[in-house]
Parts: structure tokens; sequence; C-alpha cells
């Protein structure tokens, strides 16, 4: 009964964006900031994709459901509670609940296409937020 409830909603597919994003901006993506570093030296910018891994009907090979990219801004964060800025870009799909949605985030930059919505958002994570959700 639970099952049958979850599955229409997708909500697994949202978890596995949510695990994918978490593990890359707490892995490979978040370096560290040593105090003899210059500012500016290895902490560029990182853009990955933001995406779920699904099994595919054939069940072969799994497919991948790409949504859009995550951009980590330079950062100079020390401290686990020191903020990492972040910038999302997403392709939604085009219906009155997410359109109504889109709405309700703050600060972000809408535009509606004609088969899709085109959404932009800024926010930041603590640094020590990874280690925590990417086990959502």
């Amino acid at each position: 009964m639970i099952l049958e409830a979850l599955l229409p909603s997708n909500s697994a597919i949202i978890f596995a964006k949510l695990t994918n994003i978490y593990s890359r901006v707490g892995g490979a993506y978040l370096l560290k900031a040593e105090r003899k570093e210059h500012k500016f030296s290895s902490r560029d910018m990182a853009v990955f994709p933001i995406y779920a891994t699904v099994p595919s009907k054939n069940d072969k090979s799994p497919q991948r459901l790409i949504s859009g990219i995550m951009i980590r801004e330079p950062h100079h964060a020390r401290n686990p509670t020191d903020d990492v800025n972040v910038l999302t870009i997403e392709l939604l799909t085009r219906d009155s609940p997410t359109w109504t949605f889109c709405h309700n985030i703050n600060r972000a930059i809408i535009a509606q296409c004609s088969n899709f919505i085109l959404v932009a958002s800024q926010n930041s994570m603590k640094k020590i937020d990874p280690i925590h959700l990417t086990f959502n």
C-alpha cells in the first residue's frame, strides 16, 4: 500500500538526485582549505550534473535521468560551519504543480519555454552538510 502511493510520486528519483549531489559536493568537488594556501589557488569552481540512476526497461544497463547542473562556486571554507555557495540550473516539466512550486523558490530566475521551465537559483550549504545529507 505504501509502495503503491510512493511509486507515482517519483520520490525515489528525488532522493537519488539528492544523494548524488551531496556525495559529489562532499567528495572530490569539495577541496580542503589550508591556512597557508593562497585564497584563490586550488578551490576553483566545479560543475557537475544533477541526475538519478534508474533501471532501464530492457534491464541491460541503467539510465541516468539528468535534470540540470550544479555549479559550486569558488569557496574559502575552512570550518565545518562555513558556507559554500552553489548555483543550480534545472529543466523541469511544464505543468501547473511545477509552475506553482517554482514561484515559491526564493530568489529564483524562472524562464518558461514551450516544453519546459528553466529554473536557476543561488543557494549555500555548510561545508559539513554533505557528510550528513549523502545518506538521506
